[in-house]
């Protein structure tokens, strides 16, 4: 998470990782949830992922593409 402290967050509307904000439903982190932490709750962090967890069924919104 080094390069956090190189981004001036108040320049930034919305951060997007490659991978999950959970993993489960009861809201264990993943990539963007420590991404989201790292950087305080400043600014929303949207996860984008190929494929789902099996038990993150309720904290995901699926997006077909294609």
């Amino acid at each position: 998470m080094t390069i956090i402290r190189k981004i001036q967050l108040s320049e930034i509307e919305v951060v997007i990782v490659d991978g999950h904000v959970y993993v489960d439903n009861n809201k264990t982190y993943g990539l963007g949830g420590y991404t989201w932490e790292a950087i305080e709750y400043k600014v929303p962090v949207i996860g984008v992922a190929k494929r789902g967890f099996f038990a993150n069924k309720q904290t995901v919104v699926e997006v077909i593409r294609g």
